[in-house]
């Protein structure tokens, strides 16, 4: 879906884009898949039931610590 490189490593990340400049043939399906990642797991129902119990968790702490 992408391409990665080491942080704080400019001369990675010059290799990486290096790569994907070298090999442009690539992006149609690297973009595809990409897109099919982002319409699968980044949906707001996917989303909201990921964050949802977080939420609970935090709301439930905030109630508990202004009871204390």
């Amino acid at each position: 879906t992408g391409t990665l490189f080491a942080a704080d490593n400019p001369q990675d990340m010059a290799a990486s884009l290096d790569r994907l400049l070298t090999n442009r043939a690539d992006w149609d399906a690297m973009r595809q898949c990409a897109r099919q990642f982002v319409e699968d797991e980044r949906s707001w129902h996917k989303n909201v039931h990921r964050y949802e119990p977080v939420y609970h968790l935090l709301l439930n702490q905030g109630r508990l610590s202004k009871a204390a």
